[in-house]
């Protein structure tokens, strides 16, 4: 579930090929075999020596303001009455 959650927020990941990780494992991302500390090792400096966000397109991230603007406008379709279960204006 962390990497279905990672790859939903735009994000890849560096896993041992186990179960379904090769399945899951977008163009960005990294499965090494398992077991094998080396490649692990390696492929982790290479990942985190990246600048952040960098593998990826601004484009592909979604506007934290729409995000929110669609949470509100859920909500409040299953609220009845209540556009801002939260105490703040919607």
């Amino acid at each position: 579930n962390v990497l279905l959650e990672g790859l939903a927020c735009g994000t890849s990941f560096v896993a041992s090929a186990v179960g379904g990780v090769d399945a899951l494992r977008d163009e960005e991302s990294v499965s090494v075999p398992p077991g094998d500390v080396a490649a692990l090792t390696a492929a982790l400096i290479a990942r985190v020596t990246l600048p952040p966000m960098s593998h990826r397109s601004s484009a592909n991230v979604p506007d934290s303001r729409d995000a929110i603007a669609a949470l509100r406008s859920e909500l409040a379709r299953v609220v009845p009455g209540n556009s801002s279960p939260f105490g703040h204006p919607a």
